[in-house]
């Protein structure tokens, strides 16, 4: 999964606003697929599962506590993304990948896609269900 640039051998790698843009957005499953992407192109995919499966996990956690103390709101849904999102750009691509400063900003059109499909699925089931 390397590509070229001017600068030399450089890996293609979601940037880290994408990972957690699309965390917030599509949940922690889709900022964790998306490091887990980066993992995999940077020649670490055994720790890709181990990522998605603790991302599930934590986001569990967050938002059982969200739900404890703002019961009944919406925030149960973002708030776990974006605070799992922050913990994927941070401290977790710090630990892992770290040793890829220069890496070329891989374009989010897939999870873009998959964004507009997912949330256009969900519109016209609501819409069409009540009718």
């Amino acid at each position: 999964m390397e590509q070229q640039n001017n600068t030399g051998n450089t890996t293609a790698l979601f940037n880290k606003f994408s990972i957690v843009f699309f965390s917030l957005i599509l949940t922690s499953l889709g900022g964790a697929l998306m490091f887990a992407y980066n993992l995999r192109a940077t020649g670490k995919g055994k720790l890709g599962w181990p990522v998605v499966l603790i991302s599930l996990l934590g986001t569990a956690v967050i938002r059982a506590v969200v739900k404890h103390f703002l019961p009944g709101s919406t925030y149960e849904l973002f708030i776990p993304g974006l605070v799992w999102g922050l913990i994927l750009a941070i401290p977790v691509w710090n630990k892992y990948l770290s040793d890829y400063p220069d890496y070329i900003s891989k374009p989010p059109y897939e999870p873009a896609l998959a964004a507009i499909v997912l949330y256009g699925a969900f519109f016209a089931f609501y819409t069409y269900s009540r009718r």
